[in-house]
């Protein structure tokens, strides 16, 4: 698959979105894609009660209508520069809810939910709602990082654990961020983890064994990972195997080599699996301090 025709990008219009813009391009080239513009109208029940009393609530929606509008305005101008085809969309209800139902019924091949603004109160509100978005919309999420240092897609970090869902994840990104046309370099990252509950009840030579048989397995999936890189053209590819928190690692080693990209994969929906991708994926879009891709195996593109 080449570059996605179809990107959700929902807007926060206490926010500008120009320095996004250029993040996401240097990510994935926009020219030929078609990326839809969502505003999502939260209701706020009390609040519109009040305002009802008072004869403003219909002001206020007018109000932030055309706030938005003007948003949608500025960010299309910024689009349109880079080729690409823009609709636009007013909705109301519960942001995550509504993102990830339009996602579904149109199909997208990609959620940008793009860094918010920078009032405490408002990258609480948007972290909640990525968050929620992370850990049940269907195919490819993209947490987007937008930096005056963003540099080109040059390095990608992914990580690899040899479940379905990491190796679908590192094909799909492969894939969708172009990257053997760009030439970008890839650094599998397998962490060895054992929970510190089972080091605090366990003997030391029964952990260490453990952790020698996870070191094996875990040469064993890079290698794998490594050829399955090699059958899709790309050959500038490192692997690493580290200890510790997966997303911890994974952090450090995307610092270390200065990425723009960090991709993990997410599988299935069940309770232990929908746990583990919550928990390191929510953890990555927290402390990264590059944009975060997590691939669902059983969204549209899968």
């Amino acid at each position: 698959m080449a570059t996605p025709t179809k990107i959700l990008f929902p807007i926060d219009i206490t926010h500008l979105h120009t320095e996004s813009i250029a993040s996401l391009n240097k990510l994935i080239p926009l020219s030929g894609s078609q990326v839809h513009l969502l505003y999502v109208r939260e209701e706020l029940p009390a609040a519109e009660n009040l305002l009802r009393t008072l004869g403003g609530a219909e002001e206020l929606e007018k109000r932030i209508d055309a706030k938005a509008n003007s948003t949608f305005d500025a960010v299309e101008a910024e689009l349109s520069k880079l080729g690409a085809g823009v609709t636009r969309e007013i909705a109301g209800g519960p942001a995550a809810m509504t993102i990830e139902n339009v996602a579904k019924d149109e199909g997208f091949d990609l959620i940008v939910m793009p860094p918010g603004s920078k009032m405490s109160a408002e990258k609480h509100i948007l972290g909640r709602v990525s968050t929620k978005v992370v850990h049940h919309a269907r195919g490819t999420v993209l947490l987007l990082r937008s930096t005056e240092s963003q540099q080109d897609l040059d390095n990608i970090v992914i990580g690899i654990d040899g479940s379905p869902g990491s190796f679908e994840a590192m094909k799909k990104a492969a894939q969708l961020f172009c990257v053997a046309p760009n030439n970008a370099k890839i650094t599998l990252v397998n962490v060895v983890s054992v929970h510190p509950i089972f080091k605090m009840i366990s003997p030391v030579e029964y952990i260490s064994a453990i952790e020698g048989n996870l070191e094996m397995s875990g040469n064993t999936v890079l290698a794998e990972a490594e050829e399955v890189l090699s059958q899709l053209g790309i050959k500038n590819v490192e692997m690493k195997q580290v200890e510790g928190n997966p997303a911890d690692c994974l952090t450090k080693v995307a610092k270390e080599i200065k990425a723009s990209l960090i991709v993990v994969g997410a599988q299935g929906k069940g309770m232990m699996e929908h746990f583990l991708m919550g928990s390191t994926s929510t953890r990555l879009a927290n402390q990264s301090e590059c944009s975060v891709a997590v691939v669902r195996s059983n969204g549209k593109n899968a």
